[in-house]
């Protein structure tokens, strides 16, 4: 299993937001097949003139029919954040300059230090100069980064302190049955000396490594506080003269615990209250700070909200093969004898989940494979499943389609085409009911697929169609993937 890796402060610049077109912070940015991404409206006066064909202005990547623009509005909530942070301290006076007399209203990256107008003409002639408000607000998102870091780290060292303990249990129990082997013959009160010493030996070297990751606890929690403090600064001169240079420093060298089993042990009971308290606690600072994380980190949001969905044989569609642990559904050629209740569909071929969600947010996974034609998402509880049916999220549905092996959309009024770089063998599916946002995953790269915003208002359930088996073309089942286990692989990846 690769090393988790948090010495490293995620920092963030302003070129990231920027579009390299009108060389501006992004207005409705879009993405294009290549990765790149535009201000929409500079993208399209740019392929004015083109033709069909174009290309991309930063790789050249040429496409022989222009692509259809769609607002990738995960980084318009992002840059819109980014704005809003670099113009929150815009109305405060920084102290003047001791040598020109001005304002120190810049910051020169070059050297690191508030400087005035009169300084970049002169001193600081041909040094990287910005707004220092500017530099101030980027460095305080970087903050942020920074903080999360912690946060998710917090939570896998507090997990492994109980797994010491369930390790150190292992080893005691292994070691006792040895023993007793060996003393068959001897008396009782020898086998008891010999067990209470392995006892005290095994509780000392569990002591000691949950003093030591207590001790890593403590020191990160104490720089989360100081960054925290960093973030509400608002004099630009005090934030890099002092603060930033001071505070803003690396992760201390941390043990590395990798080789900590992290399987549970069910005689912790206090260490397992805590430790659910703090998965509770880390996954709503997770969830608030969700918009502003990398996708590294954006990973222990998922993980924190996976759930285990099963599916639900009342609401199945009569030609509908359920398997008997609820996880696969395929399409048959013959319709079942089932009850025609008020909860079955009986003109789509579809099935709900059994699980419902009215708060939080909610992670699962299906296997799709080479299946040609499929649905997945979500459903109102009060939708109509008799007869033909309206599938848009103005009557409750709201689902990611796959037609004719290729053919992706999102079912709106008109449907919406989605570009799909790399056809998912397996799609995840994330809820996040407050926020009303329904985003759809490469589960194999663990790479956005869609997202779509909207409001909820009543219980939601997942929503599966393997679609009709077109002649056995299409007669492979979805797979639901169970909840995910204490240790992810993909969690870890670098």
């Amino acid at each position: 299993m690769a090393k988790l890796n948090f010495q490293q402060p995620l920092l963030q610049s302003s070129e990231q937001f920027t579009c390299s077109i009108c060389l501006d912070v992004f207005t409705n940015p879009v993405s294009i097949p290549c990765g790149h991404s535009f201000c929409s409206s500079c993208i399209t006066s740019y392929w004015e003139g083109q033709g069909k064909s174009c290309f991309c202005p930063l790789c050249k990547e040429s496409f022989r029919k222009r692509p259809e623009l769609h607002i990738n509005h995960t980084l318009k909530e992002i840059t819109e954040q980014f704005k809003r942070m670099l113009v929150s301290g815009a109305g405060s006076n920084g102290p003047q300059c001791p040598r020109h007399g001005h304002s120190l209203e810049l910051f020169c990256k070059t050297d690191q230090t508030c400087i005035c107008v009169t300084c970049a003409e002169r001193e600081h002639y041909g040094h990287s100069v910005i707004e220092a408000k500017r530099e101030m607000n980027i460095k305080k998102v970087s903050c942020l980064f920074v903080v999360s870091s912690f946060v998710c780290y917090i939570f896998f060292v507090s997990f492994a302190c109980s797994k010491v303990n369930a390790e150190q249990e292992k080893a005691g129990t292994v070691s006792m049955f040895a023993e007793l082997m060996k003393a068959v013959e001897k008396s009782q009160a020898e086998l008891l000396e010999v067990v209470e010493m392995g006892q005290r030996a095994a509780e000392l070297r569990s002591q000691a490594f949950i003093r030591e990751l207590q001790t890593e606890i403590s020191e990160i929690r104490n720089r989360c506080s100081s960054l925290n403090q960093l973030t509400q600064s608002q004099d630009h001169v005090s934030f890099f003269k002092v603060s930033f240079k001071t505070r803003l420093k690396f992760l201390p060298v941390t043990k590395s615990w990798e080789e900590v089993a992290m399987t549970p042990d069910p005689t912790a009971g206090a260490v397992l209250r805590n430790v659910t308290q703090m998965v509770e606690e880390v996954q709503e600072a997770l969830r608030r700070l969700s918009p502003l994380l990398p996708s590294s980190l954006f990973k222990c949001v998922l993980f924190l909200s996976s759930v285990d969905v099963t599916l639900d044989q009342d609401s199945a569609h009569p030609r509908l093969i359920i398997s008997e642990d609820g996880k696969q559904v395929h399409c048959s050629d013959r319709y079942q004898v089932v009850p025609d209740t008020t909860e079955r569909f009986d003109r789509v071929v579809c099935v709900l989940g059994r699980q419902g969600i009215s708060s939080g947010c909610h992670y699962w996974e299906v296997v799709v494979g080479e299946k040609t034609d499929w649905d997945l998402g979500i459903a109102s509880h009060s939708i109509n499943r008799k007869g033909k049916i309206a599938a848009n999220p103005a009557n409750g549905f709201w689902f990611l389609s796959l037609r004719d092996k290729h053919e992706y959309v999102f079912r709106t009024e008109p449907s919406m085409p989605i570009v799909v770089q790399t056809k998912p063998q397996c799609v995840g599916v994330y809820v996040d009911y407050e926020k009303g946002q329904l985003s759809f995953y490469n589960a194999d790269t663990k790479s956005l697929i869609f997202t779509f915003t909207d409001s909820f208002a009543e219980t939601l359930y997942p929503f599966f169609s393997p679609c009709t088996n077109k002649s056995g073309k299409n007669e492979a089942p979805l797979i639901i993937y169970p909840a995910y286990p204490a240790n992810p692989s993909w969690l870890t990846e670098k």
